[in-house]
């Protein structure tokens, strides 16, 4: 699967916001570590857009960092 499809699924199951909760990384934080601003990352956790390009790559890298290890 490639770090597109994976993030789309992430997001649109809520995997993403769970991940960042469970570690409890507010969204400032996961906003400076991905680049992007605050509001960019509730936008991709709420569904109202998707993150595209270098921002996906980023984000992609950054929650696959955060992932429950089992």
């Amino acid at each position: 699967m490639d770090y597109r499809t994976e993030l789309t699924r992430w997001l649109e199951e809520g995997t993403a916001r769970r991940w960042r909760d469970a570690q409890r990384i507010p969204r400032k934080q996961a906003a400076a570590d991905v680049g992007v601003d605050e509001a960019t990352i509730r936008r991709w956790e709420t569904g109202k857009t998707t993150p595209v390009g270098d921002n996906a790559r980023r984000y992609h890298r950054w929650l696959r960092s955060i992932e429950p290890k089992t």
